[in-house]
């Protein structure tokens, strides 16, 4: 017998027998589900602790990114002021040089950066930068140097003409809850302006033996009485103690113009009658130099420079006349004592040497007086130390001068054999430049020295350079047998002579250093010396 059941009891038995097979797998699979669901909460809590907990170091460093940005916007500002520092023809004008530091008139140079404007984006990133200015190269300096060598400004602008300016620009900035100054970032960097290389005279004329130095008064005119005052750091050279010693033999004033003012003898302009130094215009048309032929207001301003240190005056048929720049001959000189014109033979050390700084210039100085001025110390001549040919190391020394070339002492007069190839000092009999045999370690083992004359030696045989066409950086140089340039060393000297550089030889690198005898060449600007500040101004 058939038995047929409804379709809802089939249906409904089936779905109890497949309850009473799953019913333990349902209670896992729950089990599983709540412990996932209890592990995702877990990491959620610990990846939410991890957020906040580095949102203050992204913030920070976000703020370091933006604030080192903010630095590098404010150099390209500054940069843009120091580049349009110049007249309608190109030239640089430095009357247009903005005088920046904290430390000096001036205000920085400030802005904002960022995609923001107005208020919003002052509050966000800023920039401050302040500039300082350096007639050398600030990039090799100590803070105390970088302090004590800075042009100083007047008026807003500095108050000579500088060849580098140092930047420090100061990124400022919030990010979110971070307005402190704790992650503000301060770098610096040196920039060298395009300049030529031709030598800006311009130095002190210091006392020997004594902290003075020549003086015009703050304002010089004609008939100012010279004077000498407390020596200043030549990056703070006040306008009256810079002098240049031109090429017919003058001391001039550079900031007075042209024909500007110059030191002026004072048995003939002196109306006192004591032979007190005045300044009178400077004059003009030196075509009777270096012969004067009759007293004149050029005669009256030719200054010789001799073996001894003294600026003996000039006399008839180029000769000089015995007479010298001197303080007091017979006491020690003091603040705002007056210049005169003395015997040079009554003077002593500390009233009547003098030691001109490198940029005072080499007066006529040159191949023309067959002497060898080096181009970096531009004022220093190639000189047999005291006159002593068995001297042991030669040096740079301020370039002598005479109204008659021919009357320039032998220890800085050379000749140059182009047969022998021998540089040559003649005292009494010839008297040769000789260098090592090979480069030493140090430089104390690279000197050059003044050797009797010998043909076979060939440590004396050196090619004097001229201009290498296309290549500045090898022309004007003095190389020797193996390859080496004449070039200069620190000192190696006491006492008095410790102020000249030695001359050494060591290995070409085009450097003014090693150029003799040079023109002037153009150098173009450059960044150098960037890196970052610690603790900089905010």
């Amino acid at each position: 017998m058939i038995s047929l059941r409804s379709p809802l009891r089939s249906w409904q038995a089936a779905h109890r027998r497949r309850l009473a097979y799953a019913g333990p797998q349902a209670g896992f699979a729950m089990f599983v589900a709540l412990l996932l669901i209890m592990i995702i909460a877990g990491m959620s809590v610990l990846v939410a602790g991890l957020v906040i907990s580095e949102t203050k170091p992204v913030q920070t460093a976000r703020k370091e990114v933006s604030a080192v940005n903010a630095s590098e916007a404010g150099f390209e500002i500054a940069l843009t002021q120091l580049r349009a520092a110049t007249d309608v023809y190109g030239n640089g004008d430095v009357t247009q040089l903005p005088c920046t530091t904290s430390a000096a008139p001036g205000s920085p140079v400030t802005g904002s950066v960022g995609p923001n404007t107005g208020a919003a984006q002052a509050a966000s990133l800023t920039y401050r930068v302040y500039v300082r200015y350096y007639l050398d190269d600030p990039s090799t300096m100590g803070t105390s140097d970088l302090n004590s060598s800075a042009v100083s400004c007047s008026g807003g602008q500095p108050s000579q003409v500088p060849r580098y300016a140092y930047l420090q620009s100061n990124g400022i900035g919030t990010t979110g809850a971070n307005t402190s100054s704790a992650n503000n970032r301060a770098l610096h960097t040196t920039y060298q302006f395009k300049t030529s290389t031709i030598n800006i005279a311009g130095g002190r004329l210091n006392m020997n033996g004594t902290s003075y130095c020549m003086d015009a008064s703050t304002a010089p005119a004609v008939n100012t009485v010279v004077t000498i005052s407390t020596c200043q750091n030549r990056g703070v050279l006040p306008a009256q103690s810079s002098w240049a010693y031109t090429s017919d033999l003058t001391l001039y004033l550079t900031t007075s113009g042209s024909p500007g003012l110059c030191v002026t003898s004072g048995s003939t302009f002196d109306t006192t009658a004591t032979g007190r130094l005045t300044l009178q215009t400077c004059a003009t048309g030196s075509s009777t130099y270096p012969y004067a032929a009759s007293p004149s207001l050029q005669q009256a301003q030719e200054w010789s420079f001799d073996d001894n240190g003294k600026f003996e005056g000039a006399a008839v048929l180029g000769n000089t006349n015995g007479n010298c720049i001197s303080a007091s001959p017979y006491a020690s000189p003091v603040g705002g004592g007056t210049l005169y014109e003395q015997p040079c033979s009554v003077g002593g050390f500390d009233t009547m040497t003098w030691n001109p700084d490198a940029q005072v210039g080499a007066g006529p100085a040159g191949s023309a007086t067959q002497q060898l001025v080096n181009y970096y110390e531009f004022g220093r001549c190639l000189d047999v130390t005291g006159t002593n040919v068995n001297a042991t190391n030669l040096i740079t020394y301020p370039c002598k001068q005479a109204p008659d070339p021919s009357n320039i002492r032998w220890n800085q007069r050379w000749a140059y054999n182009t047969s022998t190839k021998q540089i040559i000092t003649t005292p009494l009999v010839n008297y040769c430049l000789q260098g090592p045999a090979t480069l030493g370690a140090v430089f104390s083992s690279n000197v050059v020295l003044t050797k009797i004359c010998d043909t076979s030696v060939a440590t004396q045989q050196w090619t004097e350079k001229g201009d290498v066409v296309g290549d500045y950086g090898s022309s004007y140089t003095i190389v020797n047998n193996f390859g080496a340039c004449l070039s200069l060393g620190p000192t190696l000297l006491t006492g008095y002579n410790n102020q000249w550089s030695t001359i050494i030889v060591e290995t070409c690198d085009g450097s003014l250093k090693q150029k003799w005898n040079a023109p002037a060449n153009f150098v173009n600007s450059r960044f150098k010396g960037t890196g970052e500040d610690l603790g900089g101004q905010s």
